[in-house]
């Protein structure tokens, strides 16, 4: 972690220094601005509201469920229509690995409910290549991401209903060391500047390492991270 902040501590350097002599017109929705202003890096906040879940050939039926995601970044741009933007977010994602499971009486009406849910923390470090299309404030994005494990649970939400009343069992376990400490995965995004501080964003997470680990004597199943993130930001 002191590596990835050194880098990036670094990377700004270099672009401040760049910064203080080069200059760029502003083009926005393709035309020219004939204002100028300093081609400088931006920093800021986001928060956004996730709907996750898991994907792979060994899980047959999958829920999405709501997380957050919330983190700062820093916007380094490379030309007027090209930038990289490195973040570090703190992300939760629940996943609802299987439909709500009924259990019938004889008689058709329902005697319980089951609700199974999975919550996995992560601190995400994200490294997004923007192109800001003709110029304009919209963008599309793509990159990289790398996920560290903070935290692992598992809820089991149990209803059961008789003689008119509703009885809900909650059991919650700790599923830390049952889940694989790195994740790595590629974002794909969109993106458009309300103004020049406040952004928005819209991006799909596809994990490309497996989530859980295998049980003693089994194999790992092929059950990855997925989720889609609806977001805004602010630039300082």
């Amino acid at each position: 972690m002191k590596k990835i902040f050194f880098i990036a501590a670094t990377v700004l350097g270099i672009a401040n220094l760049s910064a203080q002599e080069e200059t760029i017109t502003v083009v926005e929705y393709g035309k020219p601005n004939p204002n100028s202003k300093t081609l400088a890096p931006q920093f800021g906040l986001k928060s956004a509201a996730n709907m996750s879940s898991y994907n792979g050939k060994d899980i047959s039926k999958t829920d999405y469920a709501v997380g957050f995601t919330a983190g700062v970044y820093a916007n380094f741009p490379v030309t007027q229509s090209f930038s990289i933007q490195p973040e570090v977010n703190f992300a939760r994602l629940v996943g609802k690995a299987e439909k709500d499971q009924y259990v019938y009486n004889l008689d058709g009406s329902t005697l319980s409910k089951n609700k199974n849910f999975t919550t996995l923390d992560y601190i995400q470090v994200p490294v997004m290549f923007k192109y800001y299309v003709a110029g304009s404030r919209f963008n599309i994005e793509a990159g990289p991401q790398v996920g560290f494990l903070v935290y692992g649970s598992n809820k089991n939400v149990q209803s059961t209903f008789a003689n008119g009343t509703v009885t809900n069992n909650t059991e919650r376990m700790n599923i830390k060391n049952r889940v694989e400490n790195f994740d790595f995965g590629v974002n794909y995004g969109v993106g458009y500047n309300l103004t020049d501080h406040i952004n928005l964003n819209a991006r799909y997470y596809m994990g490309l390492t497996k989530t859980f680990k295998a049980d003693e004597g089994e194999k790992q199943l092929n059950i990855k991270n997925n989720s889609f993130s609806f977001g805004v930001g602010y630039s300082f």
